[in-house]
């Protein structure tokens, strides 16, 4: 069971099976962060039951103890309109109090809103349908060989990971956001996505290049980029390729620096470019594609 199925099955009228499909769901993560989420939305689903059953005690107690629950949370929460859904049982539970007859209501409907993931790829399919040409990071990869396997560190949704696996790469994508990897996966179920910080993550393997594309080092912890480059390293083959892409700010990590980190771990300076379409990079670039080999040969 899932979230979504108890979203289906409580928006069918199906209170108490929504009430089980979402502890189910909950159970691989009971004391998580998630908790007071599936509390609030297992209660509403249970008043909603008892309210069928003209239980008015047992409907108000678990509307009011669900929605006490559910504001704790964000007004958009695990793509579950939690707003929207809270002002309906809201009003549900001021029917009950105004009217001692038996109030006839209509149950709510939860509704599900865009992830940040469909948002990001929105984004880009209307960027497609407008001729604009959005798969130059991948483009310039493949120019590089193409390489036989991909690391993609970051991935976000995927978008640049299903391209070059289109074009036949073998792509692992990583990243720690759980809604975009959701539309990663949404998207193209068949490759591998894994939810781990790029920093951190251990795969077991080695790729023929590894891709940081989007400012990936841009959003990790400032101090940590040093980390973040040693562990992708270490993800390399001999001879294998360390490609990236960030914006040049001021205060932001700079091309002398990170050229410092990639050094550090063993990797030297082959490529470097304005955009994923080679255009020279100068003093006033503000975006730089960088390509760096592995040398240690272990």
């Amino acid at each position: 069971m899932s979230l979504e199925r108890g979203v289906e099955l409580f928006n069918a009228a199906r209170f108490w099976d929504a009430h089980e499909a979402w502890e189910e769901a909950w159970m691989p993560d009971r004391g998580g962060i998630d908790a007071g989420f599936f509390k609030g939305l297992i209660q509403v689903a249970a008043g909603c039951f008892h309210y069928g059953r003209h239980n008015r005690r047992g409907a108000v107690n678990k509307w009011r103890s669900g929605a006490g629950y559910l504001r704790a949370y964000p007004a958009t929460h695990r793509r579950v309109a939690l707003a929207q859904l809270l002002a309906e049982v809201d009003a549900m539970l001021g029917a009950m109090d105004r009217s001692a007859e038996w109030p006839y209501l209509a149950m709510p409907q939860i509704q599900r809103a865009l992830s940040r993931g469909e948002r990001y790829e929105l984004t880009y399919d209307r960027r497609a349908a407008a001729g604009e040409d959005v798969h130059g990071e991948a483009r310039f990869v493949h120019s590089l060989g193409p390489p036989r396997s991909v690391l993609d560190a970051g991935c976000g949704t995927g978008r640049i990971a299903r391209e070059l696996a289109r074009n036949g790469v073998e792509v692992v994508g990583v990243d720690i956001d759980p809604e975009m990897l959701e539309e990663a996966a949404r998207r193209a179920p068949g490759l591998e996505w894994h939810r781990h910080d790029v920093a951190l993550v251990d795969l077991g393997r080695t790729f023929a290049c590894v891709l940081m594309a989007g400012n990936v080092l841009l959003f990790v912890e400032r101090g940590r980029e040093l980390a973040v480059v040693a562990n992708l390293a270490r993800h390399l083959e001999p001879g294998g390729l360390l490609v990236a892409g960030f914006a040049v700010k001021p205060g932001e990590l700079s091309v002398a620096d990170y050229d410092l980190l990639c050094a550090a771990n063993g990797l030297e300076p082959l490529e470097r470019w304005a955009t994923w379409q080679r255009d020279p990079f100068t003093r006033a670039s503000d975006f730089v594609v960088t390509v760096h080999r592995f040398a240690d040969a272990r």
